[in-house]
């Protein structure tokens, strides 16, 4: 995709294409990784590690994410997520 954007944002038609290709592609296979995570990976994590443990986890992302200038960025990578979204579903 990286070979292509330069190209796709000076207009290039055939470089559009293959940079829309490929970033299907992308997706499709986050998508997949995702649903992965989701059935297999997670599952087995919930079986391993017990809930109290979990709450722990979590208290110490929620700490890191606070640290070292992380606040907010969850936050902020949701919402350009969710504006390529919106922008993915206007275009052809």
């Amino acid at each position: 995709m990286a070979d292509h954007l330069d190209a796709a944002a000076a207009g290039d038609k055939v470089a559009e294409d293959t940079f829309r290709r490929a970033a299907t592609d992308y997706i499709s296979l986050l998508r997949l990784h995702i649903q992965k995570e989701d059935e297999v990976l997670f599952v087995l994590a919930d079986q391993v590690i017990g809930l109290e443990e979990q709450k722990l986890m979590r208290s110490a992302f929620d700490r890191a994410e606070q640290s070292n200038g992380n606040s907010g960025k969850h936050e902020r990578y949701t919402a350009v997520a969710d504006e390529l979204t919106r922008c993915s579903l206007a275009s052809p």
